[in-house]
């Protein structure tokens, strides 16, 4: 009778874990989902807000991932979306969060971080993929990823929204520049950045 107490026990602690799993990670990816992946970055701006540190966020856009969908099939496009959320785990250290912002977009959080290290991080992962072609279905496929960096230490700057912001408009300036590059958010004038996007905003 206690084994079998000890049994449903463990049966309804992983059927707790599983559906923990299941709200809050991408059933694609495995990659923390979006509702989940801003949790973690509102904790992390708290946290950094609390302690003095600064933060990070990288945007990341899978580049000509429509290109890879119609060319491909979709079917391509799913497995290429996960051999990509797997490199980017993989390469990704104990600080930095990972999690997917929505279609062919990834969002991560470096913190605590310093300048260097961020970019450092970001080219890391751009170099994760960039390094190898994915093989999908026995066809190699060349895929590159554009990434956008914002990072704030200051308390007017430790802001959700602006974070994004100035994060998504250095990812769109990443494509202007020729895509499979890492480029920094501007702390300051956003304008260049926002032309940049509207000019790039085609074939991702």
């Amino acid at each position: 009778q206690l084994y079998k107490g000890v049994k449903l026990n463990k049966q309804l602690i992983a059927q707790k874990k599983s559906l923990e799993q299941r709200v809050t990670h991408d059933a694609l990816t495995g990659l923390f989902n979006r509702p989940a992946i801003f949790d973690i970055l509102h904790k992390q701006i708290s946290r950094a807000k609390r302690g003095g540190l600064g933060i990070a966020i990288i945007m990341i856009d899978i580049d000509h991932f429509k290109t890879i969908n119609d060319t491909c099939g979709h079917l391509t496009g799913d497995t290429v979306l996960c051999e990509i959320a797997d490199r980017l785990t993989k390469s990704a250290r104990s600080h930095e969060y990972i999690g997917r912002y929505g279609g062919e977009e990834f969002l991560a959080i470096v913190s605590p971080y310093d300048q260097a290290g961020a970019l450092k991080a970001a080219e890391r992962f751009r170099n994760a993929i960039a390094c190898q072609e994915i093989n999908a279905n026995q066809t190699l496929i060349p895929v590159t990823i554009s990434l956008g960096v914002a990072i704030s230490t200051e308390q007017e700057t430790l802001d959700e929204n602006l974070l994004l912001q100035r994060a998504d408009e250095a990812l769109y300036l990443a494509k202007h520049k020729g895509r499979n590059r890492v480029e920094l958010a501007s702390t300051h004038d956003t304008k260049d950045c926002v032309e940049s996007r509207k000019s790039s905003d085609l074939n991702n």
